[in-house]
């Protein structure tokens, strides 16, 4: 083994050093032994500046072997430490021992191991052993926030917040509300609205336009165009009483309660089937508010709910129509206006027209003051409509007489006798009179079916009977004039 060789089995390696036969300058030892001293790893960092040159190699060999036993600690062969051993002859370097070339030094790794270095205490931190306590970084930034965000800054941030958490909850509740207002505010109908089927539909017009001067309650199927019709009491179509099973073949009921066929030229059928054709397709409010008319041609001026049952509550739209405005910009449209939607209208600016709609979106009604049209659904079906067929031995020729054919009818345990066809459309139009006269709301209504028996008892009885309402002496003339229920309508009278 060469000098400056450590044994293979050491961890470390200690580069080769070359021996010198020149004197060691002491100086350059002293800086060694004092840089080794002074750095605690297990590998002696190289000087930054080359060693001296002059120095021979064996002053080298002494100076490594002392270097040797001031960092291991080792003995020579003697037994002698190697601190006392191998001094240089020369005055000016330190006293060494012999170091013998081939001696085993033991590694870096061997050293015993160095103390850990005591952390710097913190900055204003109790002396003692308080002084070295570690504190970690969380624990280090809570104490900073907690110095630099006191309780009182902590409350007026929150107060703050809560503040601007109150405005904003403000705002939304005042926007809302804007917002629900808006959504609630009076608008025309709705184009487009899915309602229900209507395929037989009973309407009472009380029109006095001049291409349909028409009064009474109109029944009919919007599909076959079978109808029944009779007169408002009181009206120039008092004692109309027609009915069409097929649209086609017209029939009116005579004094005698017999069935005479009527030419279609007659004035009155003329009326039905003119407005049979502005009614037919009258579902919702798109027959009067045309695509074209609500084009910025419509003004609402007023909307309002009306009744307080769910089941009669209708919804009354009052509206302005620049009806001169539309015909200039689109002409056909307004043609087709004229003939479908309102009979007789001019073309006049803030036209006024009224409509009706149930909770449905039907329309149930359309008042036109300035043509005299005016019209209330009183009910509507998706079944079809079966009109009054009358029968082959109650027909007759306008020319010649007959004898009445009396039918017995028992209603709510009331008995009557009617002079139409069969009880069921006795007591279907009398329910339509019942409506009429204000005594019921629909015709579904029991109380339809009671009023009917009670007047028809009472016009075909012995006495007189006095009613608190005056309904019931509108529905007697209505019953006596359609042959419902024939008899004296004097014995109908009023309280008081």
């Amino acid at each position: 083994m060469t000098v400056g060789e450590r044994d293979a089995s050491e961890p470390d390696d200690v580069p080769e050093t070359t021996e010198s036969t020149e004197p060691a300058d002491a100086e350059t030892v002293d800086a060694v032994a004092s840089s080794h001293d002074a750095v605690e790893g297990d590998v002696v960092p190289a000087p930054t500046e080359p060693a001296d040159r002059v120095a021979d190699d064996t002053d080298t060999s002494a100076t490594l072997g002392a270097l040797s036993a001031a960092w291991h600690g080792g003995t020579t062969d003697d037994g002698e430490p190697l601190a006392d051993a191998g001094t240089s002859d020369t005055a000016d370097a330190p006293t060494e021992p012999d170091v013998d070339p081939n001696e085993p030094r033991l590694g870096a790794g061997a050293a015993a191991p160095s103390g850990g270095v005591d952390e710097a205490p913190t900055r204003g931190a109790p002396a003692g052993a308080a002084a070295s306590v570690y504190r970690s970084r969380d624990e280090r930034n809570r104490s900073v926030y907690r110095r630099a965000n006191p309780w009182y800054r902590r409350l007026a941030r929150g107060l703050i917040a809560t503040c601007l958490l109150g405005a904003a909850a403000i705002g939304i509740y005042v926007g809302a509300r804007y917002v629900q207002d808006w959504l609630d505010r009076d608008q025309i109908p709705a184009a487009g609205p899915d309602v229900p089927d209507v395929e037989q539909t009973s309407i009472l017009i009380t029109s006095t336009a001049e291409q349909i001067p028409l009064q009474g309650t109109l029944t009919f199927d919007t599909n076959t165009g079978s109808f029944e019709f009779v007169g408002l009491a009181g009206s120039p179509n008092a004692t109309d009483n027609l009915t069409s099973p097929d649209g086609v073949e017209v029939f009116a009921q005579n004094e005698q309660g017999l069935w005479v066929p009527v030419d279609p030229s007659e004035p009155v059928v003329q009326s039905i089937d003119r407005a049979m054709t502005y009614l037919r397709d009258d579902d919702t409010a798109d027959a009067i508010l045309t695509n074209r008319l609500r084009r910025g041609y419509i003004d609402l001026d007023d909307q309002v709910d009306e009744g307080d049952d769910d089941d009669n509550q209708r919804t009354r739209y009052e509206l302005s129509l620049d009806l001169a405005s539309f015909a200039e910009a689109f002409p056909l449209q307004w043609q087709d206006f004229q003939e479908t939607a309102i009979p007789g209208v001019d073309d006049v600016n803030n036209h006024p027209v009224t409509l009706w709609l149930d909770d449905d979106e039907v329309l149930v009604g359309v008042d036109d003051p300035s043509t005299g049209w005016s019209w209330q659904r009183l009910s509507y079906s998706s079944a079809p409509f079966e009109a009054t067929t009358p029968a082959a031995n109650q027909i007759v020729d306008s020319t010649t007489t007959g004898q009445i054919l009396g039918v017995s009818c028992t209603v709510t345990g009331v008995t009557f006798d009617t002079a139409l066809a069969t009880c069921d459309a006795a007591l279907e139009a009398g329910r339509a009179f019942a409506v009429q006269a204000g005594l019921a709301d629909q015709t579904t209504s029991p109380a339809a079916d009671l009023a009917v028996a009670t007047v028809c008892s009472t016009l075909q009885g012995d006495e007189a009977r006095s009613y608190d309402e005056d309904g019931y002496l509108t529905l007697a003339g209505l019953l006596v004039d359609a042959g419902i229920c024939p008899g004296e309508t004097s014995l109908v009278q009023q309280d008081g």
